[in-house]
């Protein structure tokens, strides 16, 4: 009966041994798991209003930046660039002169559009001075008035043509100039 007690005995301390190795040790392997997950870090994104300020902290990334408000611009008069006064990374706001082209083709194109409603214009008075009365003659008004209405749209694009001869910075949302 005394070997019977001391087996179980020993029993008793080898499961209670097992028993604490086996709770220290997932308990190790918890902690350590824990730790493990929270030092991954996830990546933080900041959106910030520039400004020119002198920035006085030391920041380590890694990553791509891209611009908020990012816009195109295009000449609406075609020609030579005569010059261009910002380069690439300068900062600009609304209604700066970006670049601008050269004029000489369309202020030719504005004369002759002039030119073409002065002559269409006198076409039309000649047309009514000289009128007799007959249905050639009253017909021939009307079709120079419609005359006169073209060289007029045509003298109107030109306008149009020469203002838009510099290229300009504009604010989001607006449609270029």
């Amino acid at each position: 009966m005394r070997s019977r007690i001391r087996r179980i005995r020993v029993r008793w301390w080898v499961l209670s041994g097992v028993l604490v190795v086996t709770l220290a040790g997932g308990g190790t392997w918890w902690i350590i798991a824990a730790q493990a997950t929270s030092a991954v870090a996830s990546p933080v994104t900041q959106t910030v209003a520039a400004s020119l300020e002198t920035m006085e902290q030391s920041v380590s990334a890694t990553g791509t930046l891209t611009p908020t408000v990012q816009g195109e611009v295009s000449f609406a008069a075609s020609g030579n660039v005569t010059g261009v006064n910002v380069v690439a990374g300068t900062v600009v706001a609304a209604a700066d002169v970006l670049a601008a082209v050269d004029t000489l083709t369309v202020d030719a194109d504005l004369l002759q559009a002039r030119a073409t409603l002065a002559s269409a214009a006198a076409k039309l008075a000649d047309s009514q001075d000289s009128s007799d009365g007959s249905t050639a003659g009253l017909a021939q008004i009307p079709a120079n008035a419609a005359s006169v209405t073209t060289a007029q749209n045509g003298v109107d694009e030109a306008l149009a043509a020469q203002s838009a001869v510099t290229l300009t910075a504009r604010s989001p949302g607006s449609s270029p100039s």
